[in-house]
Order: structure tokens, then sequence, then C-alpha cells
């Protein structure tokens, strides 16, 4: 650097993805005008910019402070304004504020962020499969970005069908939530951005939203298909050819995007983006959609609910006719309404006859389940066709294929990738593929071999209802599959008024060896005399030191490592605390009658009653439980306490559990307070009524 080079701290403490589209202007800087800037950055997200030559780092430089240093708060905000009537892309804009502050004029030399890989980060983090990323979830300020879950489930079975990975991926920082993806790679929570990136580097593509991974997918120049609706207008985020908003550099992209938009489709984004926050209302913010739509499970930005799977696969598939990616299939007739904005060399090649594909397909155990089972896509192998319900038919085809080998070449951690994830410096605990978390999980095995926790649980899980909770019942039973470690647990499953299509699924991972047995009841038995067949079965007696209960309500989603995570709190405090419960911890108000009704049982040794703090006092009225949609308890408890009670049916079990474990003198433990490891209570309440315990009211439970 000249040693009259001018010194500028560029300051931005906006999103990352924010941070990420800044990286371009200090880039342009140092390629318009070389030696004449000394670019320091004080931003969010710091580790973009890592190995980055065109900064240089003397914020904290001895004696900095004595010369003479320009502080830059760096910002795109009149952008957004000045957007609605005139085509300049958000990067661009950056420039352009540049150019306000330090009269300095920047043009775009390059029409994507700068992003810089060490030769160690280079290294493939996957093999045995080429795999796409998909972000499938959002941030609870901004739902208006969030296509459909169920939609981006169709999508990842369609890539599958074709022989592609998948891998999710997304924060589960505060305000974040990303619907697991059945059949997926889960990273969701496990990288940071410096893991994205070398992810994201040898990736095919990208599925997305308007979020960072957009603008990473460009700066890495990997494909990218970006649904975005008609929040923000195309020519102010997409990374395609056509777009103007560059200046000098437009037109210069070597793998366009695929940005599908609604601009000019709908009276409220006809002319540009509308800029909405929320599909419903969510706290005090008032920036809502204009058509939200009710779908299943979701409600929607009708922008967002025109683009379909059909859309989306057909832009995937247009990156392989055009040779951006190795060939693996014809490309699907291309649907319309849905504008794709493409750059000229991206036009799809005309359909070839099928061929063998290129690539390996790949398959796991969910493979033939309704897609079979989740109403995803016709099962013709071409993966872009539109939803169909199930046939009859389908229910012989999947008897056929019920027995499924699972292929050694699925997609799986790479030897050596040594992944920094969320901590420091230490790889991520990930879940790499359903069913086979054993082999795969980044946690020391041992931990499950400990005396106290056996080496093994026995997983119960009840599912209940008609055919619209099957997306639940699929999502709480692949949730176990994928992150618990198949050799480490005893799987069984229990149900009550089943519909055919759950029934179907839990019977194949049945035949499939996944499941240990499924105790089917054709009418509801509600919830606790068939806990008591489970927990008392001569033919299928418990073996395992813990058991583990799971409500069909509650997802091992949150963390892919919750199992690791429990038997290290049983290491912990099982013999330290008398804790032979964990759970999620509450307090329970004895109500009238309780008192005479918990003294009657046989179960009852004559304990006093507790105060909130637990203690116990000849003025208590409390119990101390843990909620009744997931907790892990000890065998030796259930046995000798009696657990559940025989008089219970279908509410009150979870006190009355506590209450049983105290008698017995047992202690309850929390975990899982903030649902940080299992999702319980995913869906709103449901079910039957019943009468509470030693109570005259009826309480509607799940």
């Amino acid at each position: 650097m000249a040693e009259n080079s001018r010194k500028i701290v560029l300051i931005h403490k906006r999103a990352p993805g924010d941070t990420l589209v800044l990286t371009g202007l200090v880039r342009d800087i140092a390629r318009a005008h070389p030696g004449r800037f000394e670019i320091d950055v004080d931003t969010s997200a710091p580790d973009l910019w890592l190995h980055n030559p065109h900064v240089t780092p003397f914020r904290r430089r001895p004696g900095i402070a004595k010369q003479k240093v320009e502080y830059v708060k760096i910002q795109y905000g009149r952008g957004i304004r000045d957007q609605n009537h005139e085509t300049v892309h958000f990067l661009s804009y950056f420039h352009r504020d540049f150019h306000r502050q330090c009269h300095v004029t920047v043009p775009v030399g390059l029409p994507y962020p700068d992003l810089h890989l060490s030769e160690e980060e280079k290294v493939p983090v996957f093999e045995g499969q080429p795999y796409w990323i998909i972000i499938s979830g959002g941030k609870s300020d901004f739902t208006a970005k969030v296509w459909s879950s169920i939609n981006f489930q169709q999508v990842a079975d369609a890539l599958r069908s074709r022989g592609l990975g998948v891998v999710q991926m997304g924060s589960n920082d505060k305000g974040h939530w990303h619907p697991p993806l059945s059949g997926a790679v889960n990273m969701v929570g496990q990288t940071n951005l410096r893991d994205m990136m070398r992810i994201m580097y040898h990736a095919d593509g990208v599925i997305c939203g308007v979020t960072c991974a957009m603008h990473m997918a460009a700066a890495l120049q990997r494909p990218c298909v970006c649904i975005a609706g008609g929040r923000e207008a195309w020519w102010w985020e997409a990374y395609v050819n056509e777009n103007k908003g560059f200046g000098p550099a437009s037109g210069k992209l070597k793998v366009p995007h695929r940005f599908l938009h609604t601009i000019g489709m709908l009276e409220c984004c006809k002319h540009h983006g509308c800029w909405r926050n929320k599909v419903v209302k969510i706290s005090e913010d008032k920036s809502l959609c204009y058509k939200p739509i009710a779908r299943p499970g979701q409600t929607l930005p009708v922008c967002m609910d025109m683009i379909t799977v059909e859309h989306v696969m057909e832009a995937v598939m247009s990156y392989y006719t055009d040779t951006s990616l190795p060939a693996i299939s014809p490309t699907p007739p291309k649907p319309a309404e849905v504008q794709i904005v493409r750059g000229p060399s991206a036009e799809p090649a005309p359909p070839t006859p099928p061929t063998k594909p290129a690539r390996p397909r790949l398959l796991d155990i969910f493979a033939d389940l309704p897609a079979s089972t989740n109403g995803a896509v016709n099962g013709n192998g071409n993966g872009a066709t539109k939803p169909v319900a199930p046939k009859k038919s389908n229910q012989r085809v999947r008897k056929a294929n019920a027995s499924v080998t699972v292929p050694t070449d699925m997609l799986r951690l790479a030897p050596g990738a040594n992944l920094r994830g969320r901590g420091q410096g230490n790889n991520p605990k990930v879940a790499m593929v359903p069913g086979k978390g054993g082999q795969q999980l980044a946690v020391d095995q041992r931990v499950f071999d400990h005396e106290d926790v056996g080496g093994k649980f026995t997983v119960f899980a009840l599912l209940y209802g008609p055919e619209e909770f099957h997306d639940l019942h699929r999502r709480c039973i692949t949730s176990i599959i994928a992150t618990a470690p198949k050799d480490r647990i005893d799987f069984r499953v229990g149900s009550n008024a089943l519909n055919p299509r759950s029934v179907a699924m839990v019977d194949e991972l049945v035949a499939a060896g996944r499941i240990t047995k499924h105790y089917r009841n054709e009418t509801n038995r509600y919830k606790y005399p068939l806990m008591r067949e489970m927990f008392r079965d001569p033919d299928c007696p418990i073996k395992t030191k813990w058991v583990v209960w799971f409500d069909d309500d509650s997802i091992a989603d949150r963390t892919p490592d919750w199992l690791a995570i429990l038997a290290q709190a049983i290491i912990q405090h099982h013999k330290a605390d008398n804790a032979h419960m964990f759970g999620s911890k509450f307090v329970w108000t004895l109500q009238s009658g309780q008192k005479e009704w918990f003294e009657s049982r046989p179960w009852h040794r004559g304990k006093p009653w507790r105060l909130h703090n637990g203690k116990p006092s000849p003025n208590g009225n409390r119990i101390i439980f843990a909620t009744g949609g997931w907790w892990a308890l000890t065998h030796e408890s259930i046995v000798k306490c009696d657990i559940p009670c025989g008089d219970l049916e279908h509410n009150g079990g979870d006190y009355t559990i506590g209450e049983q474990l105290y008698q017995g003198g047992y202690e309850v433990k929390a975990f899982n307070s903030r649902k940080q490891f299992v999702h319980t209570s995913s869906v709103n309440r449901r079910g039957v009524t019943t009468r509470m315990p030693g109570m005259q009211k009826v309480l509607q439970v799940r």
C-alpha cells in the first residue's frame, strides 16, 4: 500500500446477507483504484471477510489513532425507495452510497458479491452423491418471504427421485425456524457461515427464498433457484443477466440464477415489490400481506402460493439441460404463469430421450413411502409433476417394495471435513443420513455406554388421528429415525384410530426393521391405557434402563444429537440428583377433590404434599412434573411406581406420573424446557375430552 493511501473503515451492522453484498463494493474499490485506498471493515458476520485480499485490518494497528482514518456508515436504505422507479440492484447501491459519502466513483466490476475460501475449505464436505441445498424456512420477522413447507418437502422428494441428495441448512437462532425435510441431511443450526460456504461451494445448487444463501450462491457462482414472489422487485435482488441494475457489469454472470417472481401479476405487486413483512399479524407489526391465503399448516402470501413445485423443478432441471451442470435426466415441461428470469445462455435445450441416469440414484428407506405417503409427486420418476392424491394401486406397489436395500453410496460426511460448527472451532454434531445416525453422528459414542445410560434407549411414539394429521405423524417418526443412532434405540409405535396412510408408513418401517413393533388399535383407546400395554408387553419386554416417550406432535428437529445430549444429562444428574425422569418441568396446583383421589391410589406412600419450590409442607398443594408430550424415564421407576396409573384414560397423566415418582422416592430433572432439543406441542391442541382425575370439570386435551 502507498504511504499516502486513504484509510477508510466501512461500518455496517445489519444482517449477514447485507454484509455479504457489501463485499462486492470492497472488491470493486480495489479493482477500480489500486493502491489508492486501505479498506478495513466493522460489520456483522466478520467471518465473511476471512481470506479477503482486499481488506486491510488496520483498526487496531498501533499508532493508528494518530493517522487520518475515515469511518463511513455505509447504507443502502435509500435504494429501497429509489428502486421503485429505477432499475438498480441492491449490490450496486452500496457503490452509490460510497460515492455519496466519499465522493469517489466506483463502478460495479462484477455482478456478484466477493467471497474467498482457503485451500482447506475447498476440500469437499460430503461424498457419495451430488446434492442441492434447501433453505426451507426463514425468520419470524419476515414470514412473508417463506414458501410452503409442504412444497419444500415435495421438491426434496423430487430431487431425490432423480438421484440427487438434499442438504437442509439454516440457523436455529432465536426467531429462525426451518421445518425439517424428510430424507434430507439435516444441517440446521450446525454450521457457521464458513461451513455454509464450503458446503455450497461443492453443491450442485441452492433452493431458497430471498435470503443470505441467495447472495452466497451468487458470490460462489453456484446455481440458485430463488422463490421470491412479489415482496421485492426482481431488479433489486436477482442475479440474472437481464438485470441492468448492475450498470456496466450487467450481463456478465456465468451462472445466472433462476429468480421466480410475480412482479406485474397482482395488483399489490403490479409495478414493484410490496415490502410487506408478515403474512398474519405477529406482535405489533402492522406490515401485513395484502393477500394472505390459508393452506394446510401454513398461511402464505398469494404471490408465494402462485409458485408451484413444478416451477421450482423446471428451474432446477434447466441447469442440467443447459449444461451448467452435468445432465441427469430430461427437462420437464415448462409451466406457465410464474416468470422465471434467467440469462440468455440459460435457455433449456430440447428434451432428450430418457436414458440411464449418469449419476447413481439416491435411495433410502423412505423412497417408497407414499410419495407415495406424503402426497408429494407422481411416482413416475420425473419429480416435477402436479401433486396428486394417492391411488389405491399405490398400496400394492408399496407392499411389493416394502423391503428396500439402502445403498452404501448415500450422501455422507467426508472424512477430514473438519467443519467448524457453531462452537469455538469444534466439529458440529450432525445427523447425516436418516436411520444411519449411529454411524454418522459426530459425537463420542461412549456417552451411550456409560453405566447410568445403559447403552440403549427404548423409544415409544404414540400416533393418533385421521389423514389430516398424516404429515405430522410422518414428521414425528422420520425425525426420530433421522436423528437417533439406529443401534442405540429400540423404537416402538402405538396408534389409536390411525388413518390408513400413517398405518402403511409405520408398517413399512416395521417391515424394514426400523420399528420393532406396532401396537395398533382401530379405535381410540386413549393414551394411558395404550401406554400401560406397551410398557408391560410380555411378548416384547423393555430391556433398557431408560424409556423415552413421544406424543405425535413432538418432533426431534431442533438438535440432531438430542439423544447424546440426553445421555450426557443422565450421566450428570441421574445418581447425583436421584433424577429418574427428564423433561420440561412444570408445577400443578391441586384442585378440589384431587388430594383425596391421589391419596386413595395404591401407589401412594403417604408422603406430604409439596410447595411450589418442591419442598414438603403441611400446607402443600403442588405436584412437580414433566409435561407429557416428551420425556425420558427409568424403567425401574415405571415398575416400582406402577407408571402410568391404571385409572387414567387420556388426561392428567403427566402430573399424575410426577406424583407417582415423588411418592416412590424419585426426582424429576428439568430438560428441554425451551424446546431446544425436541419441539414439543408443535401443533394446536386436538383430540378428545376426558375428565381429569379427582375433578368434576372436563377439559380438552390432545
